[in-house]
């Protein structure tokens, strides 16, 4: 048993090396593959302010209106929709709808309403903007939900 559990380490740390790709032959170049697209430029910045948020709050969609941050997060039993005063990091309402089943994702706003994607249960949750004591309606999406954005009408 000794034995195999020494061979077993062994092979774990001979396949540790430390690098991330596999060796290369250095008699073989690599082509540098150009794919039309620009490279991003670096963009400078300065912090100018910083904010307090709840670190336990798992935030998978943000949105700022009207002075709000619209928040919504994640981890199962934990999952929320929930509006901050993004100033002081005080939560103002929350609307907990986790469950063992149910991983709250992305959120959008759009014509008063906010909906927020769930990951694996294919369900999007639809709020009034003025009142997410509890969702207005539901409706099951083809997918596993991930991010949400809108073009302003859809």
């Amino acid at each position: 048993m000794k034995k195999i559990l020494s061979i077993g380490i062994l092979s774990i740390l001979m396949a540790c090396n430390g690098t991330d790709t596999p060796d290369k032959d250095p008699d073989i170049e690599t082509p540098h593959v150009n794919s039309g697209i620009a490279a991003p430029a670096l963009l400078s910045y300065n912090i100018i302010a910083e904010h307090p948020h709840d670190t336990g709050a798992y935030t998978q969609g943000l949105q700022f209106l009207n002075g709000k941050m619209y928040e919504g997060t994640g981890d199962f039993e934990s999952s929320s929709l929930r509006i901050t005063d993004y100033k002081t990091g005080k939560v103002e309402k929350v609307h907990k709808m986790g469950t063992a089943d149910i991983f709250g994702e992305g959120i959008t706003i759009l014509n008063g309403k906010i909906y927020q994607l769930t990951w694996e249960s294919n369900i999007v949750y639809v709020y009034d903007l003025k009142d997410i004591s509890k969702p207005i309606k539901t409706f099951k999406w083809a997918s596993e939900g991930w991010g949400i954005t809108h073009n302003g009408k859809d």
